[in-house]
Formats: structure tokens, sequence, C-alpha cells
């Protein structure tokens, strides 16, 4: 019955396409039997390559059964391409990008109201890599349409395949470039995807009497599974195959389009005044007596969808209208300038132009806002740099093919539907027996803790307004909304206005036990989890949309549990608990595995499994969990509203299966969900502890058995052949009341020791890793030193890789270090924080290297990565400086290590103290550099080694080798007697903890003062005498306190603060950036006037407060840096060119003179000086600093918003003098205001997309309204 009502309910049209080099159509008669043959095929649609015809002679082809034509031809009847379709085909055209060289043709439009990309390529015969980059590059629509690109490429992809002759086997430069484009792009060669160890030819060459495979169809993969046919025909009448290939084209009916809120319409203030009335007056209109909130809830949100649509459309409707008459006065503006052209009528022009930019922003804010705002303000172009990002947002979500339980690969969209609708309606069925006898003798044996009885109540507190406007203040912005299509930026506009419905709504439920119907509703989408099989169905993660009204409701309650779970839930848990991080399982797994075990004493790590852990969850389970726990029974019922009838349906390649139940599991999307899972999971916790029968494995005092990051499993067990039958009995006990599963086969187990290894390696169901497993995205090995290997060699392959798929990207040098920031930076910054493993420089001399080959596109680097790498405050890019990063996550983690630390029993804390016996870790820190000791003194331990030489490797490297005042002043290596004296422990008892006690208002304490205010007795006098002398020999300011350094300043953060690693990565890149007092030198001398440390400080903070677009930020930069080639420069390089300045040839061509000093500047300066003064209503004297650098004494005296506008207007003026820099006539101030409108558009954007069109013409009107009033004569070409 499913299958039938997946099968019927849409409908597919086969649309055959050809791909055919025709080798010449100049002929009559070639050109009949070509479109004969093609007849023939059925074809619908075909590319045809070196048609050999002019523009006049394609029109020869229309006819018969050829409809559309598109070509694009070459100045000699040579080369030519042409897209022909059928007259039957349904294809509207809505944009064409012919190649004048013939090589190419691209077609944009809607095929069967599908939209999608026609590109037809006619391949140079020679090995030309770099034209793949530039067509794929030049395609159009990419985000938002389907690929189907066919032609012949002039080369073989695979040559072991492809080639008859055995020629060799290295592919050419081209075929490299197009197998990394199609992976870049997610495309796949149809046929070798068909046939991937088959071999058929495309081409035959008489002179070498060879075939070979030249001819391809390449589509992205969300069409592959609508192929129904690619097959090469027989080579006739040319000397290449036609290629045919049959494509299922989807009718239109058969794909998900959700209505989705356009959030875009918030910054519209009628438009939120308009919905926040109709709410309030929806609202009192049926609170009636009998009419239940939830209905009225339910209600208006079909009503305000109607009136949202309605809204859109009338505004629409007028602004298209309005669009029209601007578009018609511009028109018969142009009639009248094309006969009698005249500054008043350029100005009236103008003045439409912008009204006409203005208006149509809207248009453009809808396409940027499906992009997200943030790819828009880091983007440097538009719509390729964020249609390559979106592409791989789409080939990551495709699902191309699925397997059928009897191993069938299933590819059609519907199909692959069906069965994950079938997988997940099987997975989410309760298999629980609800046997009470089983929860009741499974938690007798557990001593669970409870909540505490003012806690409970505390919980149980009813809901307030309050506490709804905080979830949804808290709640993330630009996430997908659920079925319902209204997001959360939707309910934190009118918040306010929603606060006391959903209140009601929520009392309602509590009464009901159930949420209204659309409240439980869910669509699932899939993510393909990296390293599984793609045709599987449990390789993919469900991600649950819920709708934004009851993930409210979720959050009130995550809001209130996460402050209870720390006192609950063991620290063996580290997800989702605050304060938890999933290095600590990591530095305690090390701590276990480098720790000497005893050599008679058998100890495994096991890594378990759990099958589909978080959707296995059994509900009556949860909530008997959750009763043990001590939680109240409100609390509970909560809980159970959200899990009563909820339904969901699946989405994959824009289907939606119908509504199916679910009757068990915590759904992944729910912010209440993680934080169940870790109660869920606590009673197998607490269970394996105190489980005598499994015994865990013994460091010191401590026993160790589990560690947990959510339902990521870590047993530590000893004597394994007697501890895993009970391990077995306990997992199958607990799987039978929570529906706990573990996939034996996938767990993994290490053997710590030899004799381990000999009790398991025959008897167990796991697989056996000897040598090495991945525990939490982390490569964990057996021995220490391949943790380098394992982990840092492939990531740097990968990058290098990565790197080099990138580097044909059309983006420049504020992109790729947005690339580096956002794709490279957090994939090390994860291995430096999990991994204490001492890199030399050379590693990351390497990965510089890397990186600057990218950033720089290949080409010599134009100013040093140092300054790159500066903050943008100090006049750099922020550029990552991965050394830095990597001693700024070990030095988060060693802060722990200070006696300071409020978190003294961690685990892996305990293990590391315990392996220094002869100094604490806290001294260690603090002590001069190097070392009294050789680290094999100091500790055994590879962790606490490896820490040490980064610790030291940072501070030679920053020159802060002497003692800190924060050294404690017991167990001080450098203080001998803090060590063996016990006295020394009393006084830390007494707070004097470091040798920074000791001082106090700046001086060297009086021993009298230490024994009325620390109670150190009298006897110790000759301890304080110790102190002072190792102070005054150790201190050169002694008596008085040392200044703080960068040191110091680091051993005061909270290894426990929010974003701590940036924080210290900060202080170190701060510490080590130098002033570019070289450069302000030079400015200063290049324009004979001195620059002031606020001005020079301003102007370096302009460079990125200037503009939003990236582009211009590096612009900026490159000005101030002096970047850019003046002929003076050039000059210098080659000695024989004429220094002086292209535009008056008189005097040198500075960089100051180009950009100020110029005579034939002076008209464009002034008049920008001028429009400046009336639109600021301040006299703008001109002045050098403003012209350059945005900013001046004058300047800085004046309100900030007309600092953006000199900022701002003043850049565009620079970018417009670099456009002209190489041509004999200066810009135009005509150019400039042109070019001024065309940018104001983008900034209206800017403001539109953060909810502030109001802010914009604050900022702005004055300038709009003196653009208005300028002097025509002013527009004038000269």
């Amino acid at each position: 019955m499913a299958s039938q009502l997946f099968n019927n309910q849409y409908g597919c049209c086969p649309v055959n396409f050809v791909s055919w080099n025709v080798k010449s159509l100049n002929h009559p008669l070639k050109r009949r039997k070509v479109l004969s043959h093609l007849e023939q095929l059925n074809t619908d649609i075909a590319f045809l390559q070196e048609t050999h015809l002019n523009t006049f002679d394609h029109s020869r082809l229309r006819g018969g059964w050829v409809g559309h034509i598109f070509h694009s031809t070459f100045h000699s009847k040579s080369r030519g391409t042409a897209i022909l379709i059928k007259k039957s085909i349904s294809f509207n055209m809505t944009k064409v990008e012919a190649d004048p060289s013939g090589r190419y043709i691209i077609v944009v439009g809607r095929l069967n109201n599908t939209p999608v990309i026609l590109a037809n390529i006619y391949a140079p015969n020679w090995d030309n890599g770099v034209f793949f980059t530039e067509i794929f590059s030049r395609i159009p629509n990419i985000d938002s349409h389907h690929l189907i690109l066919g032609g012949d490429i002039n080369c073989v992809l695979t040559p072991s395949l492809d080639r008859s002759s055995p020629k060799s086997t290295q592919p050419s430069q081209a075929s490299q470039v197009i197998n990394q484009l199609l992976k870049t792009y997610g495309m796949f060669d149809v046929w070798r995807f068909r046939n991937p160890n088959s071999r058929s030819y495309s081409f035959y060459s008489p002179v070498h009497k060879t075939f070979s495979r030249i001819d391809y169809f390449f589509l992205d993969s969300n069409l592959l599974s609508l192929v129904n046919k690619c097959e090469y025909q027989a080579i006739v009448i040319s000397d290449h195959a036609p290629l045919l290939m049959t494509l299922k084209m989807p009718s239109p009916g058969n794909k998900y389009r959700p209505w989705r809120f356009n959030t875009l319409l918030l910054s519209d203030r009628e438009f939120v005044k308009f919905i926040s009335k109709e709410i309030k007056e929806y609202i009192t209109r049926n609170s009636t007596p009998g009419m239940s909130s939830s209905l009225i809830w339910e209600s208006l949100k079909a009503y305000l969808r109607g009136q949202i649509i309605s809204y859109s459309a009338r505004t629409k409707r007028l602004l298209t209208e309005k669009i029209k008459r601007i578009e018609n006065d511009i028109l018969q503006l142009d009639d009248m300038l094309a006969n009698s052209p005249s500054s008043d009528l350029f100005k009236k022009r103008l003045a439409l132009q912008t009204e006409y930019n203005l208006s149509t922003t809207r248009q453009i804010e809808n396409l940027l806002n499906k992009c997200r705002y943030k790819s828009y303000e880091h983007g440097e172009k538009i719509g390729k740099t964020l249609a390559h990002q979106l592409r791989h947002q789409q080939v990551a979500q495709a699902i191309i093919a699925i397997n059928t339980e009897q191993n069938v690969k299933l590819t059609d969209p519907l199909e692959i539907n069906q069965r994950f609708h079938t997988y997940y309606t099987q997975l989410y069925t309760s298999e629980s027996k609800k046997d009470q006898v089983l929860f009741d003798k499974f938690f007798s044996k557990l001593n669970l803790p409870r909540v505490d009885e003012e806690v409970s109540q505390n919980l149980e507190r009813p809901f307030k307004t309050e506490d709804i406007q905080k979830a949804i203040n808290s709640m993330q912005s630009g996430k997908s909304p659920g079925p319902d299509g209204f997001p959360s930026e939707f309910f934190k506009t009118f918040a306010k206005d929603l606060s006391p419905i959903l209140l009601s709504v929520y009392d309602d439920s509590s009464l009901s036990g159930s949420l209204p119907e659309t409240m439980r509703q869910a669509v699932i989408s899939l993510i393909h989890k990296k390293g599984k099989n793609h045709l599987e169905c449990s390789s993919y993660r469900p991600i649950s949309l819920l709708n934004v009204d009851s993930k409210i409701f979720a959050k009130i309650l995550a809001h209130r549990l996460e402050t209870v779970l720390p006192s609950i839930v063991s620290d063996d848990q580290t997800g989702f608990i605050k304060d938890r991080h999933s290095f600590h399982n990591v530095r305690r797994l090390l701590n276990i595995l480098h720790h000497p075990s005893p050599p008679d004493t058998s100890e495994i790590v096991l890594s378990l499994d759990a099958e589909k852990a978080f959707d296995r969850v059994e509900w009556d389970y949860l909530f008997y969990t959750l009763k043990k726990f001590g939680f109240g029974p409100r609390f509970i019922s909560w809980i159970r509203i959200l899990y009563s009838s909820p339904v969901a349906a699946i989405r994959t390649n824009k289907n939606l299966s119908p509504f199916f139940k679910l009757g068990r599991g915590t759904r992944q999307g729910c912010p209440l969900s993680p934080l169940l899972f870790a109660l869920v999971i606590e009673p197998l916790a607490i269970t394996l502890r105190g489980d005598d029968s499994i015994k865990g494995i013994q460091r010191g005092d401590s026993e160790h058995k589990v560690s947990l990051y959510a339902d990521d499993t870590l047993l530590y067990i000893s004597d394994p052949l007697y501890s895993l039958p009970h391990l077995f009995t306990l997992l199958r006990e607990f799987g039978k009341i929570s529906g706990y599963k573990i996939n034996m086969h996938k767990s993994e187990l290490m053997p710590i020791n030899p004799v381990a290894l000999k009790d398991v390696s025959n008897s167990i169901p796991f697989k056996l890793s000897q040598h090495k497993f991945k525990y939490l995205g982390i490569w964990i090995t057996s021995n220490y030193k391949h943790m380098y290997k394992t982990n840092f060699i492939p990531l740097l392959d990968s990058v290098k890789q990565d790197l080099q798929r990138w580097q044909s990207l059309p983006i420049y040098l504020g992109g790729r270090i947005n690339v580096v920031k956002m794709n490279i930076l957090p994939k090390f910054l994860y291995l430096f924080q999990s991994i204490p493993l001492f890199l030399t420089k050379t590693f990351f001399s390497n990965l510089d290297k890397l990186i600057s080959s990218f950033i720089w596109n290949g080409k010599t680097a134009r100013i040093r990565k140092n300054i790159l790498q500066y903050h943008k405050d100090y006049g750099g890019m922020s550029l990552p400086n991965f050394q830095y990063y990597y001693w700024a996550a070990n030095i988060r983690t060693l802060l722990y290590w200070l006696e300071t630390s409020s978190h003294k029993d961690l685990k892996w804390l305990n293990f590391e103290r315990m392996s220094c016996q002869s100094a604490s870790l806290h001294s260690l820190l603090c002590s001069t550099i190097p070392l009294s000791q050789s680290l094999d003194k100091i500790s055994q331990n590879p962790v606490v080694k490896h820490s040490l030489k980064i610790w030291a490797q940072f501070r030679r490297s920053l020159h802060l080798k002497n003692m800190s005042i924060y050294a404690p002043v017991v167990k001080n290596i450098m203080f001998l007697p803090s060590i063996t004296d016990n006295s020394f422990t009393y006084w830390s008892a007494n707070g004097l903890r470091t040798l920074k006690d000791l001082f106090i208002e700046g001086q060297f304490v009086s021993f009298q003062r230490l024994k009325s205010e620390f109670k150190i007795p009298k006897v110790h006098f000759f301890r304080y005498l110790q102190l002072r002398s190792f102070l005054s020999t150790t201190f050169t300011h002694f008596p008085s306190r040392p200044p703080d350094s960068l040191l110091e300043n680091i051993l005061t953060f909270n290894p426990q603060s929010k974003g701590l690693i940036s924080k210290i990565y900060t202080a170190i890149n701060s510490s080590n950036t130098d002033p570019l007092t070289h450069t302000k030198r030079k400015w200063e001398e290049d324009l004979a006037t001195d620059l002031s440390e606020d001005v020079w400080q301003t102007a370096l903070q302009n460079i990125y407060s200037s503009s939003i677009c990236l582009r211009q930020r590096v612009i900026q930069f490159k000005v101030v840096h002096r970047l850019h080639w003046s002929k003076v420069k050039l000059a210098k390089i080659k000695p024989d060119l004429n220094a002086n300045c292209d535009r008056c040839d008189r005097v040198p061509g500075t960089l100051s003179h180009m950009f100020w000093f110029c005579p034939t500047l002076r008209a464009f300066w002034h008049n920008i000086f001028q429009l400046l003064s009336d639109a600021l209503g301040t006299h703008m004297a001109p002045e050098a600093s403003i012209a350059i650098f945005g900013v001046s004494e004058f300047s800085l005296r004046l309100p900030s918003k007309s600092k953006s506008v000199i900022a701002f207007t003043t850049l565009l003026a620079r970018r417009l003098i670099l456009l002209h820099w190489k041509n004999k006539q200066p810009p135009t101030f005509r150019k400039y205001l042109v070019d001024l409108m065309c940018h104001l558009t983008v900034e209206k954007i800017r403001y539109s997309m953060k909810g502030c069109t109001a802010g914009f013409f604050n900022v702005w009107q004055p300038v709009l309204s003196k653009i208005k009033d300028i002097d025509p004569s002013l527009l004038s070409e000269g």
C-alpha cells in the first residue's frame, strides 16, 4: 500500500539528451544527415560541437523537430557549439552565455518546470586545465539550478579504461583539473558512474588508429537518480559517436516545498506593526468562553500565514508597479539624452537610477537572505563563492542510492524516500515489554543520587511569560524552521505579543497532557555520517526539524534541567554538561594508557558503539528513571507532554513521506534531548562503577571504569576473561528496559599490555584494535610516539588536498583568509586541544607554506605573513597563526594545573599530579625556563612531558623565561625548602598560596604583618628569611613587587571561562604585534606631514570598519600597507621605465601623488569634499589623510555617523582611482556619484538584513538629499 502511494502520486517525463561532435555542418547534405540521425535517436535536446557555422547559418538548423536553437560561433568557420531543443519539449530560457571563441554555450532555464543549466563544451585539443577552471567559474545560477554539462572535452578521465592503445596511463593536467572540479561541484561522469569498470569509446583517430572516450555527460548528484539510460551510439557520419542519455525528469508536483516565513520582512517596520496588530486583534476576537487556547494558537498560525502571504503579494505588486513606472521614466529620459544630452537631464537620470536601485534592493535582499547574511558579509563574489558553498550543502544532503533490507539498490527518489520511511517507522516503534518488575529489579541495586527537595520545587515552579521570553531569546537565529514555517526570528520579534498566548497553550497542554497537533509534528532531515556506507539507512543521522513553539516549551525545561545535571550526573559524563569538555575524556584515556600497568594484570580499553542510541530510548524507561532521580511529578508530566503522540515525516531529496507515529527515542534537534540522554545513560554508568564483578583499571588509589561523552562510551577493564561475561549480562539487562543496544562488530577493544592481548585475541566478539582506535574523532595509539603520524600527518595531507581543490575558486586574499579561518583552523584546533603533543617549528613552517601558497594563489607573497596575522584592530587581517593557537589550546588545559583552580578532582588531573612527586604541577608552570631538572626526572608520564615541552616552547619563543610571581609557596621546584619542609603547607592553608600573596601594596610583606594577618607562628621566622632570600635573588625589583608580564596575565585566566582559547590567543598575538611604525613613517615621508597616533590607530581600524564588503576592506588594507604598484616602485624594478605619473607626467608617481597630490585629481577630490561638507553640515577642508585613510584630526571630533560616511565615501573614491590607476585620464566626479549610488544600494541591504532600514536613512539621507541638489555643471564628463 505504501509502495503504491509513493509510486503513483507523482509522474515523470523521459527526456533524451544527445551530445555529439558533428565535425562541421556547413554542407546542406551533412546537416540533413545529422538532423535526421538525431531524430532517429528520438533526441529531445542535442548538444552539438564543431558546428563550424556562423551566426546566420545556425538559423538553418531550425525547422522539422527543432524548436529552440542556442549557439556560439567563432570568427571563422571553425569550432562552434549549439544546443537544439525539440519543439514538444517544455523549456523556458532565462539566460544565455555564448563564448565568442565558439568553445561553449551555456543556457539557463526551466525544463519541465525544473530549473536547469545546459552547458555544452568543445574543449581545446591540447592539455589545457585552465580552460575547464574558467568554464566552471562562468556557470551562473549553480546554487539554484541543476547542471547538465555535456560535450567533447578532448581528454580521457581514466586513461587505463578510456583508451584502446597501451599509451601512458598517467592522467593529463586537464583530466586532473576536471576530476577535481567534478568532486568540488558534486558532479559525476554519468556513463562511468553506471559502468564503473567497462570500456566504450566515442572517438576514432584514423591517424593513430586508436579509440578513446572523450565525449561526456556530467550531472550533479541530485539528477543521477533520474538517469534511465546512458550509452554511446555507433560512430557514423562524424568521427565521434553520439552519446545518448535519458533522464526521467520529474513533474513539478513531486517536490516538497514547504512555506517558510521570509525573515527579511522583519526589517519592514510597517509589516511588524501590521502583524503585531493582527496578533492582538485575533487573540482578542477569539478569546471567548469555551474556546481553548490550543485551538486559538493553531488557528492563529494559519491566519498569520495567510496574512503574511497576502502582505507579501501586495508589497510585491506595489513595488513592481513602482519599478515599472521608474523604468518608463528612465526610458523617456534616455531618449532625450540620446537626442540632446545635457547635465540637467543626466542629473534627473541619476536621481531616477538611485530611486530604482533603492527600490529594487528588496529582490537582492531576498536572494541574500537565502544565502544567509553571514555569507554575504564575508563573501567576495556573492554569486560564485556562495554558490560553491551551497553546492557542497546540496551534495552532502542528496541521497542518490540506498539499499533495501534484501540488499537491492534503489535509485528512484521516491523509492529512496519510501525506504527511509519504512526504516524509521520500524526504528521508532517501541520494543519495550513495559515490565515493572524488570525496572524495579535493575534499579534496586543502584544508589542513585536524588534531586534536592528545594531544587525539585524550583524545577516545578509554574511557567511565566518571562520564562518563555528567555527561551525565545536564547534560540539561535538562522536555523531551519519546523513544518509550520515560522522561524525563531519571528518569535523573537513578536515575543511580547506571543508569550501570553503561548503561556496559555502550555497551561492547557499541562491539563490535557498533550500539545496541539502542529506542535507534535516534525520533519526529519538526514545527514550522512562521515566514513559510513552511504547505501545503508543506518549511516544517516536523523535531525528533527521541530516547530519553534514546541522547542520553546522544551527550551524552558532544558534551562531548568541543565542547572541540576552537574549535581546528579557523574563527571565521567562530559557530553552536554555545563563546564565539561570532550578533551577531559581524551586526556584521561591517554593518562591511563601510558601509565605503567601491572605486568601480570590483563587490562583493556573497550569503545562501545551503541546502535542508534538516541533513537532507541524507551519512553517508559525514561520516565521511570526521572522518577528515580527524584524529579517531581509536575516536571515529569511536562516532559511527558513532549512525548505524547508525536509524529514525524522523512525528507529526502526534497521529497516528503507521510507522517508516522513515534513510539520511542529522544529526538536529535530538540534542546532537551541531550540532557535527557545524559540521565538515561547514567544508571548504566552507576551500575558499571558499582559492579564488583566488572573489574576496572587501578591507577594509584583510584579505579577507573567508564568515560562517557553523550552516547560515546569507553570502558576501562582489567581481567577481561572474568569481567567481559558479566559486562555482557549487564548490557543485556540494561537493554531490555532501556532499548540500549550495542553493535558488537563495530565496538573496538584495545589491549593495554601483552598479557591482555594474549587473553582476548581469540575470545571476543569485538573488533580487536591492537595498535590504534578512534575515539571522539582522535586516533588513540598504543605507542604515544605514533599519535603524531596517525593524527597530524593525515590532517596535513587532507588540508593539502582541500587547498589544492579550492585553489581554483574565484576568491581572492580576504576570502581565502576566511576559508582558512572557517575550514582549516577548526580541524587543527580540535587536535591541538585534545592531544598534548609537542610539535616542532618545522611542522608549523610546513603548514604555513601550504596556507601562504593558497592565500596568495601560488604567487609570491606581497606582505609579511606576521602582518596578515595581526588582529584587524592593529592593521592586520586576522590570518590565523597556527602555532599561537596551538599554544593557546594547550595552555587552556595547563591552567587546570594551577592549585588556584577550583577543579581539583578531575581524574586526568589527579593522574598528572600523581606522576610528579618531586614538585607540584603548579610550580612547573611558574618556574624559570629551562627547568632545573630534566623532564625524565620530573615525570615519566608522556602527557606531562609533552605538555611541559609545549609550555617551554611558548615561553622561550615569547621571552618569558623568568619565574612568575604566581608560583606556589608549597612544593615549588625552584624553592627546595618548600618541598622538604611541611611548614609551608600551613602557610598555604592560611592564605599564602603563591609568592604574589607575600607582596602587599606592592612591597614584600614584613614578618610582623604575616603573624598578625595570616597567623604565621613566630617559630616560622626562619622560613620567612628563607623565602626573602629566595625572592631577593630571583626578582630584580625586590623588595618591590615585580611587574606583571604576559605570563602573569595568562596565569590569571579561569580555565572554565568561555572562549578561553580565543582570549589566550588574542593575548599572545597582541603582545607580539608591531605597531607598524615603519609603515607609518613611510606615509609621513610621502605626505610630508606627521600622523598623530590617534589618526594612525583609526586608519588601521578603518581597514575593517569602513565597509562591510570584504573586497573593499582588502583594498583599504593594501592602501594602508602600501602594496599598490606606484610608478616610482615599478621604476626601481625596471630602470628603463619612466617614474613620472602617467596622468600628469610632471613629477614622480609616488603613492601619495597617485592618490592625492596629482593635479589632475584636484577637481575630483574638491567635489567629493564639497559633497561631504554639504551633507554633514560642516566645512570639510580637503586633507590628504582623509583622502588616503578616511580620517583626520578634524574628522575625529565629528559624530560617529559622520565618521562612517567619510570613511566609506572616501574608500569608494580610492577604489575608483585604483580602477583608473593606469589610465591617462583621472576618474570623473560623475562616475564617482554613479559608483556611490550603486554601493549605497548594498549599504541599504546591510542595514535591512540587521532589521534597521531606518538606520540607513539616518546615516545616508543627508548624502542622498545633497546628491539631488548637485550643480549640474559638476556632472559633465570633463
